[in-house]
C-alpha cells in the first residue's frame, strides 16, 4: 500500500465515498477526507483511525472552489505529497426533468462537474512535480445514454468526457486518470426515488470493486461487470427501439401523486 500513502476523498461521509476510505485505511496511510456533514465526517473519522490510518477532515461545498483550494493546500502541506485523490461527491434528485426547477438542475451539473474540477485540479501542480500521482472521478452508466433524469446523465457524461480529455493532456506525465462508470448502488441517492432498480449493489460491494481497479489504475471502468457485459448491447440498439423498451421498462409518472409528495415533502437533494 505504500503507493497510496496519501489519499484525499470528497463525499466521504457516507455512501461510497466512506466504503473507498474504509478500504484504503490501514497503518501508514494519510486520509484526507471532506464532505458537508462534519459531525457524520468526525464518526468516519473514528472507524478509520481505528483501523490504524492517519485522518484529516475537512468541511467543504464541492461547488466552492477557494474553500476547496484551502482544504486542499491544507492536506498537501500537512503530508507533502499525494498519491490519489477521489473526486466522489456528486447529487442526485429524484425527479429531475420531470418537476425539478431550472435552479434545482443547475445544481446537478454544479456539483457533479463543478465538483470534479475543484477537487482534481488543484493537485495538478503537485503531481506534475513528483512526476506521479492518480486522479479518480465519479461517474456513471447513465453517462453513456439518454434515461429519464437527464441531467444527471449529461453531468456524468460530461465528467467521462472531461476525464478523457485530461488523461490525453498529460500523457507521460506520470499521472493516472481513472473515470469510474458504477450501476445502480444502494446509497441514500436512490431513496424516495420514483424508480425501482432491480438490482443494487452494496456500498461494499461497489468499493471492492473500484478499489481493485483503482489499484490496477485502470482508465475508464463499467462496473460490475453484468453492466460491463449490457452496456456495448444496449448503446447497440436503435434510438428508437431503446425509447420504447426503457418507457416500458421504467414505471409510469404519476405526476398528480408527484406533485403532491413535493408539495408536502419539499424535493429534497440527494447529495455525499
Amino acid at each position: 500500500m505504500k503507493n497510496y500513502q496519501n489519499i484525499f476523498i470528497t463525499g466521504a461521509s457516507r455512501g461510497i465515498g466512506k466504503a473507498l476510505a474504509l478500504s484504503f485505511a490501514e497503518p501508514g496511510v494519510n486520509l484526507g477526507i471532506g464532505a458537508r456533514n462534519l459531525e457524520l465526517l468526525h464518526q468516519v473519522k473514528k472507524e478509520l483511525e481505528a483501523k490504524g490510518a492517519t485522518v484529516y477532515i475537512y468541511r467543504y461545498d464541492v461547488v466552492d472552489s477557494a474553500l476547496m483550494e484551502n482544504s486542499i493546500y491544507d492536506f498537501l502541506h500537512k503530508v507533502k505529497t499525494i498519491n490519489l485523490v477521489i473526486a466522489n461527491a456528486g447529487v442526485w434528485l429524484p425527479l429531475q426533468d420531470t418537476l425539478n426547477t431550472t435552479e434545482e438542475l443547475n445544481t446537478i451539473i454544479d456539483i457533479n462537474i463543478k465538483g470534479v474540477i475543484n477537487t482534481i485540479r488543484p493537485f495538478f501542480e503537485t503531481m506534475l512535480e513528483q512526476k506521479y500521482g492518480q486522479c479518480v472521478a465519479m461517474s456513471s452508466v447513465a453517462g453513456y445514454f439518454g434515461v429519464p433524469g437527464g441531467t444527471y446523465a449529461a453531468s456524468k457524461a460530461a465528467v467521462r468526457i472531461l476525464m478523457d480529455t485530461w488523461r490525453v493532456r498529460f500523457y507521460k506525465s506520470g499521472i493516472v486518470f481513472t473515470t469510474l462508470n458504477p450501476g445502480n448502488v444502494d446509497t441514500d441517492m436512490f431513496k424516495d426515488s420514483i424508480f425501482n432498480p432491480p438490482i443494487l449493489m452494496s456500498t461494499e460491494q461497489a468499493a471492492k470493486l473500484m478499489k481493485k481497479a483503482i489499484l490496477a489504475k485502470k482508465r475508464n471502468v463499467v462496473l460490475p461487470i453484468s453492466w460491463a457485459i449490457l452496456l456495448p448491447f444496449i448503446m447497440a440498439i436503435p434510438w428508437k427501439i431503446r425509447r420504447k423498451i426503457f418507457s416500458n421498462v421504467l414505471p409510469k409518472l404519476n405526476l398528480k401523486k408527484i406533485l403532491t409528495e413535493k408539495k408536502e415533502s419539499g424535493n429534497k437533494r440527494k447529495r455525499i
